[in-house]
């Protein structure tokens, strides 16, 4: 974590197994330019800003796309944007932006629009009953807008809870816009899901990966010629983690595990579930042994039934050895991200719970900048500020 260009010692991984290897750390990418968001309304009217002016691509990636207010404004900045030839792509996930009909889309693939909904289950089909189960926990739960060199990622998803339209905004979260070679990694990413679609045509799929090579061509040529003038090569350190375990791929989860496990001081934890893998409660309760504060900011109240307690169940273990849980009320946290001894920041669509960790496909994202990381940390002590702290008292009162 010491090192700015090679965060980790990636010695101790050579003799892993085969499925380690495979997951085996991306590098660190410089001069990255980074504006973050944790106000829907900010983040949401500069998307929708970029998209109008977009030249080239506009590339979608949502979990969650609701066909509210704020849903029509970027369908229709989308159509759009799609009518003044620019190539706009939608990748939806089928079940978590369940409420989007094919009747209310007919007008964007009218206006060019190329719209496709990621593992939709089809009831009729004769392996319904064991195709089923699998294909609804495999899910993108990414959150990606690329729009042409730009690319934005975080955990907000398209819907008005997340603004501050008749008061504060139903969920806390962040949001991040990405531009320098990050960026074009994380559209790398936007390209390999649209690669897994059955719906998605040969050669419109062929069309974006020519043009994520154009994108990618270009961003060499400014870096070297931004290298020539080192004083304008500035910006974040950022690594792009991917997981998707059907490809056998565990990048954010070997990583998250690596670095608590190498912490020296602090690890803050702002999830809205507390359902840590075996090997990432091991990771946590290991640097408390090594004296490292732990603090871990979970949602008092979600979105998801019955997680509240399975958390609280959950959260005794760490209460007990001395760690600061904490329960977030005003708001509903929607926030997953990690601080690190005031230098690595963790952000993006990775829920600490066992859906994120076996099926769903996700993105997170290193910041390797101490700057951005003390921000970040005092975020997160003024969120800790109004939220209860977990006593054991309180866990022994909680339903078991």
């Amino acid at each position: 974590l010491k090192s700015a260009g090679v965060p980790f010692e990636l010695e101790k991984y050579r003799k892993k197994s085969k499925k380690q290897k495979r997951a085996m750390f991306p590098g660190f990418t410089d001069a990255n330019k980074i504006r973050f968001f944790h106000v829907g309304n900010d983040y949401f009217s500069t998307v929708i800003d970029e998209i109008s002016r977009a030249r080239e691509r506009v590339w979608v990636e949502a979990y969650i796309l609701e066909p509210d207010h704020l849903g029509y404004l970027l369908l229709n900045a989308l159509k759009s944007t799609a009518l003044r030839g620019v190539n706009v792509v939608l990748v939806y996930d089928a079940i978590g932006s369940g409420n989007l009909t094919e009747e209310g889309l007919t007008h964007l693939k009218e206006a060019g629009v190329h719209i496709h909904p990621f593992k939709r289950l089809k009831l009729d089909s004769p392996t319904y009953g064991i195709k089923m189960w699998k294909d609804f926990f495999y899910r993108t739960h990414r959150k990606l807008i690329v729009i042409d060199h730009i690319t934005y990622s975080g955990g907000m998803n398209f819907s008005t809870d997340y603004c501050n339209i008749n008061g504060p905004a139903n969920y806390v979260d962040s949001h991040a816009r990405f531009e320098g070679p990050a960026a074009i990694e994380l559209s790398t990413v936007l390209v390999e899901t649209a690669s897994l679609l059955k719906s998605m045509p040969e050669e419109q799929l062929k069309h974006m990966q020519i043009m994520q090579t154009k994108f990618y061509l270009r961003y060499q040529v400014t870096y070297c010629s931004m290298q020539k003038m080192q004083s304008k090569l500035r910006g974040s350190f950022v690594q792009i983690l991917d997981s998707n375990t059907r490809k056998q791929r565990q990048q954010i989860q070997l990583t998250l595990e690596h670095v608590v496990d190498n912490a020296e001081h602090r690890c803050y934890f702002t999830t809205p579930y507390f359902l840590p893998s075996k090997r990432l409660e091991r990771a946590i309760f290991r640097a408390v042994r090594r004296g490292v504060d732990i603090k871990i900011l979970i949602a008092g109240k979600t979105d998801v039934i019955g997680i509240t307690y399975a958390t609280r169940y959950m959260i005794r273990r760490f209460v007990d050895v001395g760690i600061e849980v904490y329960e977030m009320y005003r708001n509903e946290l929607h926030a997953k991200q990690l601080v690190v001894d005031q230098s690595l920041l963790f952000l993006g669509s990775y829920n600490l719970d066992n859906i994120s960790y076996k099926y769903n496909m996700e993105t997170k994202i290193a910041i390797k900048d101490p700057h951005i990381a003390v921000e970040m940390e005092r975020k997160f002590h003024h969120n800790i500020q109004g939220s209860f702290l977990v006593t054991r008292e309180y866990i022994a009162a909680t339903p078991k």
